[in-house]
């Protein structure tokens, strides 16, 4: 398992993202990772949360979360293909480009407009960034990411609107709870769709009705609902890796 040794936190950068020193550090692994020179894929971090967590000492819950922070601030970008992650434009000027000059003894303000003033547009795009990849990928409805196995463009991903529907039948299947796709019920789909894909999504709701506790079989005869499994991407992660518990749970037939 990798360990990391130390991280320099430039604290005056960091207070004027508004970020806590986890998140910072997360950031920093992330565009140290991506830079690995014996990465298979050269520009990305593939590492899974759990080894980043481990590398930060870190529970891989706070690192779905801070990543979430951070891919929201457009600090971090995440492939909506291979899921994998790197830095944007934004982290290389805000702190790798400044920081940079800082340990040379060019020190730039950090108010963005004075920085602006400082710097002209002279700050260069940042180096590590695929250029087969805008770093606003997420905005690109004919996106193409390149596969980092073959080398070969994949498929453009489908847009996630296609699956809601897809997404609410299985867990109609699933739970036997007879529901309707309404307004909410989209925006909490949307909302786990942007840290996890589909097939974990239906991993999650299948983990619930597989499990006795979680499917009605307890002392309280309390069960799962959509709003419980879709609330927030800490309960989506904790029953995508939950282990069923299934004597006595509810039995679902796969369409």
């Amino acid at each position: 398992m990798p360990s990391l040794n130390y991280t320099t936190i430039h604290h005056e950068t960091r207070k004027s993202l508004g970020l806590t020193a986890n998140e910072y550090m997360v950031a920093d692994l992330i565009y140290n990772l991506q830079n690995n020179q014996n990465s298979k894929c050269p520009g990305w971090c593939y590492a899974s949360k759990e080894i980043i967590g481990t590398m930060l000492g870190m529970s891989s819950r706070g690192i779905t979360k801070i990543i979430g922070r951070l891919i929201k601030d457009k600090l971090i970008i995440k492939n909506p293909t291979t899921k994998y992650l790197k830095s944007s434009q934004e982290w290389y000027e805000k702190v790798v480009y400044i920081n940079q000059n800082d340990e040379q003894g060019t020190t730039f303000p950090r108010n963005r407009e004075q920085r602006s003033l400082a710097i002209g547009n002279n700050v260069p795009k940042n180096p590590d960034t695929n250029n087969n990849i805008d770093n606003n990928i997420d905005n690109i409805p004919h996106a193409n990411p390149l596969s980092c196995d073959k080398g070969k463009p994949r498929p453009a991903p489908v847009s996630n609107t296609i699956g809601y529907n897809d997404i609410l039948e299985h867990f109609v299947t699933c739970s036997g709870d007879k529901v309707r796709m309404t307004d909410k019920k989209r925006e909490q789909i949307r909302a786990r769709l942007k840290m996890f894909t589909m097939d974990e999504i239906k991993k999650a709701i299948s983990n619930t009705y597989e499990d006795r506790f979680y499917s009605g079989n307890n002392d309280r005869k309390w069960k799962a609902d959509f709003t419980y499994i879709f609330r927030n991407d800490d309960n989506m992660e904790k029953l995508i890796n939950m282990k069923p518990r299934r004597e006595n749970a509810r039995i679902f037939v796969q369409k």
